[in-house]
């Protein structure tokens, strides 16, 4: 019981790092895309993806960089914990982008949900890939 309970704060504890490895890996992602959108797009073709393609893959590296940092930095953690920090923070900023977009264009806000879900679809999918893997 108490070991149980120890490895839940843990994993609590852990999943505070999704923030700071969230915006990193969105950041990586941008630099990525956009460096592969400026090398083999050409004036011939148009550019390759747009807005929205740039959003998801920047949602697809932060979730990730995420599950792959935070199930490194501790390897018994406890899926269902280590589920609620990113997920308040996606409800958070999904209300916020909701806010913002009635200030900014509808399609920032679609191409935040995009980055959004993909980000949060992927930490899931992997971190339950990891913890699956210990057992």
């Amino acid at each position: 019981m108490k070991k149980t309970l120890v490895v839940n704060i843990l994993s609590l504890l852990a999943s505070l790092l999704f923030p700071l490895t969230a915006v990193l890996g969105m950041l990586l992602g941008q630099v990525a895309i956009r460096i592969f959108s400026a090398i083999f797009s050409s004036n011939e073709y148009g550019q390759i993806g747009g807005e929205f393609v740039f959003f998801t893959f920047s949602g697809y590296c932060a979730g990730y960089l995420s599950a792959f940092i935070i199930s490194k930095v501790y390897k018994n953690f406890n899926f269902n914990f280590a589920l609620i920090i990113p997920l308040l923070v996606m409800i958070y900023f999904g209300y916020e982008n909701i806010l913002a977009a009635g200030k900014v264009s509808v399609s920032f806000l679609i191409n935040s949900f995009a980055r959004d879900l993909a980000m949060l679809a992927t930490y899931y999918i992997l971190l339950k890939d990891y913890s699956l893997s210990k057992i």
